[in-house]
């Protein structure tokens, strides 16, 4: 229990928690070494994260915001980086104070609202991080007062992170559950989460800053989950403190993890190792004059940090041990409004605004759904998973669009092509009907403005297929076949790999038994070659080039539909790849020389091996990918960036045009040389 400030005595603070997600689980690690905090609420927008929140904590649940406000002396605003202006406005309005996680808000102007609020009703607007707050931050502004190190030249300050959209993140949970919100994290950017940490430090030990200069990137464009709005990954800035004292600041979620700050002076350097640490170790090591050469001192002076008696946080993942609850404690103590300590808050926000720059946004355009079927029915959860609006779905049995609407909460649905709206460029269209509907279904929505995503394959026919290309190109429309595997972050692995590569086999085999009317066996739907073998020969063009010819290896009809097929295939640069599809067994390879790769069916799994043995172990143990499972979420994006960017489509139409052509050609091929079951 703490107790090194005597807060036993201290008078009860009522505490409100306005938002359940992952981040709350943080600052209640801590909540049992503070007597004198009594939460007597939590509020959430979404009522099964409060409601996990509050079983979880023995918290009551508060019916709205308002009410939330009305019952406590102080409101821990943990909502969304977008909510906390709105949030901590309603609760100052109403004159309590508020702690607000980072950022304090988006704005500078939104900011200076805020605290002139604050000061006008004498409470407070206090925001994290609190790291400036704990006893090593005490610790070393002690020693630079001291003059251990001198005159202080210059500070590298340090924020990295490594590269984790790679990490397993969709494993990371707090205590109760909830996970952590990649896609909010990813949008809001490295710098708006992170800066705050090593600025809030740097302004207790040096002052006001002074902001000189920044460059920030998004070095990741691609951050393996959909984004709508893409936010630098790397920043760096130079601020310049009282005293002529410089810090070189680095945010990023591009370097390896690295917390550390560095303090250049003339006497020697201060090291703390790790600012997310509350006990971090801190060194300092002396210059020394060897036969007149200054040189720093191969010795390190750890530097004790005493005990102030509060909490040193929680540690149970490795990855830091802060006491989130700081923050609030101090404000706690507050009598009337700190307009100092909201100053240094508001500064170091300016900075971090500055530091993350502009982003890029791309509008979430509505939709509409051509088919009820099953990858109708993926195609939609995948839309509405990733905030885009689905508006309507088509379908020729009024019955069965009726359904999929009220299954998948679609406001409205099309029995008639007379009765889609016209959409004038403003929405776009996803068609998974049958491939023998494919022609005049996209014909139709081309003509009436959307920007389609057509199912694999277009058409049937490589003329119908360049009339729809020439249709929607004078209409200055996208148009899109759905080969999604072409559009994930592996794609791009395996391009580069593929460079050097002396021989390659593509398989896309999937176990689809004979059952009359299904419409992988239909003849008039193209069989394996329009179902199956459409992935290898797209992906032998993406890896090696143009196809200057072929040669049908082997196919075998059954039903009146070729069932299995081999090929032989010669690219423009001279590169031969054997390509196989069929009915009958589970292959969605990609083999370079003795490599295997997954990447038809699996994109994200990036393990390669030599061993066939181990290649089969592997295909058994491999875990299920979250971002394989949504893997429609990558072409959809990109359509989106695409279409709001005026850019040209992902996967050019000339190439969709020659596989169209190929398909033909290879379908006539097979007619001669095919064994008949």
């Amino acid at each position: 229990m703490a107790n090194g400030k005597n807060n036993n005595s201290l008078q009860t603070t009522r505490i409100g928690i306005v938002g359940c997600g992952y981040v709350s689980g943080f600052y209640m690690a801590t909540a049992e070494q503070y007597p004198h905090f009594k939460f007597v609420a939590a509020y959430d927008i979404n009522s099964e994260r409060r409601a996990a929140f509050s079983k979880h904590y023995g918290i009551p649940e508060a019916d709205s915001l308002d009410a939330l406000i009305d019952d406590c002396d102080l409101v821990l605003n943990l909502t969304t980086p977008e909510s906390h202006f709105e949030v901590s406005r309603r609760c100052l309005e109403k004159k309590k104070s508020v702690y607000t996680e980072k950022p304090t808000t988006l704005s500078i102007e939104d900011t200076e609202t805020l605290i002139k609020l604050a000061v006008k009703n004498d409470v407070n607007l206090f925001g994290a991080p609190c790291v400036h707050l704990s006893n090593m931050a005490d610790t070393v502004l002690h020693f630079l007062n001291e003059g251990i190190i001198g005159d202080i030249y210059a500070v590298y300050a340090e924020m990295d992170n490594d590269l984790v959209h790679l990490k397993q993140h969709e494993n990371w949970a707090n205590s109760f559950g909830v996970g952590w919100p990649a896609k909010n994290e990813f949008e809001s950017g490295a710098t708006l989460e992170h800066a705050a940490y090593t600025l809030c430090l740097l302004r207790k030990w040096f002052g006001p800053a002074s902001l000189k200069c920044v460059h920030n990137a998004i070095a990741i464009p691609n951050k393996i989950i959909p984004l709508h709005k893409k936010t630098a990954d790397l920043s760096f800035a130079l601020v310049e403190y009282p005293n002529n004292i410089t810090a070189r600041l680095t945010c990023s979620i591009v370097a390896p993890r690295n917390h550390e700050i560095k303090i250049y002076g003339e006497k020697g350097v201060i090291t703390v190792e790790d600012i997310w640490f509350f006990d971090t170790p801190i060194y300092w090591q002396k210059y020394i004059t060897p036969r007149n050469k200054p040189r720093l001192s191969p010795i390190k002076h750890k530097l004790k940090i005493k005990s102030d008696g509060l909490p040193l946080g929680d540690n149970r993942d490795g990855s830091a041990r802060m006491d989130f609850l700081r923050g609030v404690y101090e404000l706690s103590l507050q009598s009337g409004s700190d307009s100092n300590a909201m100053t240094a808050m508001a500064e170091s926000n300016k900075i971090v605004l500055a530091m993350n720059g502009p982003s890029q946004s791309s509008r979430q355009r509505p939709w509409i759904i051509v088919g009820t079927g099953n990858m109708a029915d993926k195609m939609c959860r995948c839309l509405k998973r990733n905030g885009y609006p689905v508006d309507g779905v088509y379908s020729a049995s009024a019955d069965r669009a009726q359904v999929f609407a009220q299954k998948m909460d679609i406001p409205d649905f099309y029995q008639s092509w007379a009765d889609v709206p016209v959409a004038n460029g403003r929405k776009a269209a996803y068609v998974a009907s049958l491939n023998s509907q494919h022609y005049e279904q996209v014909k139709t929505l081309l003509e009436k403005g959307y920007h389609v995503l057509c199912e694999k394959p277009l058409t049937l026919d490589p003329t119908t297929s360049s009339e729809l290309y020439d249709l929607a190109e004078s209409r200055q429309l996208i148009l899109q076949e759905n080969l999604w595997s072409l559009f994930v972050p592996a794609a791009n692995l395996l391009k580069n790999k593929g460079k050097n590569t002396k021989n390659a086999e593509l398989s896309f085999c999937s176990v689809i038994p004979y059952e009359s009317g299904k419409r992988q066996w239909s003849a008039t739907e193209g069989g394996c070659i329009y179902d199956l073998a459409i992935y290898p020969i797209a992906w032998s063009i993406y890896l090696f080039g143009d196809i200057v010819k072929f040669e049908v290896l082997n196919a075998i009809i059954e039903h009146d539909t070729v069932s299995e097929l081999t090929l032989l295939i010669e690219n423009e640069n001279g590169m031969k790849c054997k390509i196989k599809a069929g009915f009958y067994s589970n292959e969605h390879d990609i083999k370079f020389d003795d490599e295997y790769f997954f990447p038809i069916y699996a994109p994200e799994y990036r393990t390669r091996v030599r061993s066939t043995f181990l290649r089969k172990v592997k295909k058994k143990l491999r875990p299920p990918d979250f971002r394989a499972v949504d893997p429609y979420a990558h072409i959809v994006d990109t359509l989106n960036w695409d279409v709001a960017q005026n850019k040209e489509a992902a996967y050019p139409p000339n190439t969709s045009k020659q596989v169209s052509k190929l398909l033909l050609e290879i379908s006539k091929q097979c007619q001669k040389v095919a064994v008949r079951k």
